[in-house]
């Protein structure tokens, strides 16, 4: 495992559209599974109607 070795386990999540409750129900469902295996979990979010590029 990567954090027996002294390392870091991390993941960054986007939500495009913070005000749809699928993506937050999503977001929150991916920061518990991080949590309970000690991966760090960052979620950005972004106003609707944000362009990807």
């Amino acid at each position: 495992m990567v954090t027996a070795r002294g390392g870091s386990v991390a993941l960054d999540a986007v939500i495009v559209d913070a005000g749809d409750n699928a993506s937050r129900v999503y977001a929150a469902n991916q920061a518990r599974g991080c949590e309970a295996l000690g991966i760090s979990y960052r979620l950005h979010e972004l106003p609707a109607g944000s362009s990807e590029s």
